[in-house]
């Protein structure tokens, strides 16, 4: 599974997309890309201390009211 990954916190999906929580994106990408190097619709991003504070405590942007990303931390985005 994607959690057992090394570098990844953590995953969940989301409509169609997993998305994975890393420390470092590098790793996990290279890891992807290693067991399907036809991968697409790769999305890469860095996210912010709201996003790391969502990510910790489960709540969402729709409980918070804020949507600002200041790019602090990084994510892994694929489609399924």
């Amino acid at each position: 599974t994607v959690t057992a990954l090394p570098g990844v916190v953590r995953a969940e999906r989301r409509g169609g997309e997993t998305v994975i929580f890393a420390a470092a994106a590098e790793e996990v990408v290279r890891h992807l890309l290693a067991e399907d190097p036809d991968l697409a619709d790769l999305v890469v991003r860095g996210t912010g201390l709201e996003d790391a504070f969502l990510a910790l405590t489960g709540a969402t942007t729709e409980t918070t009211g804020d949507t600002e990303d200041t790019g602090d931390t990084e994510d892994t985005r694929r489609a399924a």
